[in-house]
């Protein structure tokens, strides 16, 4: 076979890593998160396929961290 040339991907890949997102500093990582994070909960809500019973696991430790977090969020509103 074809020996694959990952110089420019490894390339990128450091630039990326090295280099900040289109928001830079403490308020783009903010921004990120909450993106992020509301991301995860709108792939919670609105599924992307139809359910079928298989031995995939993502939906379901999707649905546990969501839940995770929900409790984490509402037992520290009560303190």
């Amino acid at each position: 076979g074809k020996a694959r040339d990952w110089s420019k991907s490894e390339k990128n890949r450091k630039m990326r890593m090295e280099g900040e997102g289109k928001i830079p500093g403490w308020i783009g990582a903010l921004c990120y998160m909450v993106l992020g994070f509301m991301k995860e909960i709108l792939f919670t809500i609105v599924p992307q396929k139809n359910v079928t019973l298989t031995n995939d696991r993502i939906g379901l430790t999707r649905s546990a961290m969501f839940l995770f977090i929900f409790i984490i969020i509402h037992a520290v509103g009560n303190l």
